[in-house]
């Protein structure tokens, strides 16, 4: 009986560490969302390639580590969500300067419409 349950055990484990090398349909989704939404500011904002890069790794993280925490039978989400938040909040600031970060939450917040920057002559 012992043998046959550290078996299964092992094969749970064994599987488990197979099938999270292939990513998922939720990985590719947000995955190809972020992609999307991060070229779209990088047109609106204005910010660098290796910014826009930086960022887009930065929100598919973010996605990704709400969603476990938001699947977690054993973690208490609501803090760990708002721990993930500010975290992100850290991470953009250190990326985007203040007045790209500015833009870039207020458009994600709903604050402002998402209108490129005008460049004046």
């Amino acid at each position: 009986m012992m043998k046959k349950s550290l078996l299964f055990i092992l094969m749970i484990f064994v599987f488990g560490s197979v099938s999270a090398q292939k990513p998922t349909i939720t990985q590719q989704v947000f995955s190809e969302y972020v992609e999307n939404m991060v070229d779209e500011m990088q047109q609106i904002i204005g910010f660098t390639d290796s910014q826009a890069s930086q960022l887009k790794e930065i929100e598919l993280k973010f996605l990704l580590d709400v969603q476990r925490a938001e699947n977690c039978c054993f973690c208490h989400s609501g803090k760990r969500i708002k721990k993930l938040k500010e975290n992100r909040k850290a991470d953009l600031q250190k990326i985007l300067s203040r007045d790209q970060y500015i833009r870039y939450d207020a458009i994600l917040g709903g604050r402002i419409k998402k209108i490129p920057v005008r460049v004046e002559k």
